[in-house]
């Protein structure tokens, strides 16, 4: 195989995976906002990357937002 037919084999194949970028935000708090603004900044950016062609040679960018228990204190 030659390296014409592997670069064609390669740019043919399964689409790119997606990078994840995580978000650790509070999301629990009645009346705060910041963290939906965040996320909403963070999806315009990710939309904005990936119709740009994304990153590390075409991989799309993707958020990564499962919900957690925060921890509120820790105990020694």
């Amino acid at each position: 195989m030659d390296s014409h037919t592997l670069l064609l084999r390669c740019s043919a194949g399964e689409p790119a995976k997606p990078v994840y970028i995580g978000l650790d935000a509070e999301f629990g708090y009645k009346g705060s906002t910041s963290a939906e603004a965040i996320e909403r900044g963070i999806l315009i950016a990710i939309e904005e990357i990936n119709k740009a062609g994304g990153v590390l040679n075409g991989r799309p960018l993707a958020l990564l937002n499962e919900p957690i228990i925060p921890c509120r204190r820790v105990v020694y």
